[in-house]
């Protein structure tokens, strides 16, 4: 794509609009489940995302997939919007990419 500035130029737009329509529909799903006792079961390749939005999060190994690890978040939600910049949230992702690292 970057080799060819016209598709460039039409086709980046377009995947930049792409990237946040999930972001949009999981934000309005996460605000019907807050006051509710509803469970939500979100897959994502995004930690941040997990962390942020769970509480629960289930670490999958290479093929065959299985759990190989499950981390409890323990801030109850809604979470502070300080959360993603704390160092309990910095620790929860330490740990994540440590166990994707094994």
């Amino acid at each position: 794509m970057h080799h060819i500035p016209v598709l460039y130029r039409v086709l980046y737009p377009i995947l930049v609009i792409t990237q946040t329509i999930p972001t949009v529909a999981l934000a309005a799903l996460l605000r019907t489940f807050l006051g509710s006792r509803e469970a939500a079961l979100f897959i994502t390749h995004d930690i941040d995302e997990a962390i942020l939005l769970s509480d629960r999060v289930c670490v999958l190994s290479g093929r065959p997939g299985r759990i190989a690890a499950e981390l409890t978040i323990h801030p109850p939600r809604p979470r502070d919007p300080s959360f993603p910049v704390s160092g309990e949230f910095l620790d929860y992702k330490k740990r994540i990419l440590s166990l994707l690292e094994a």
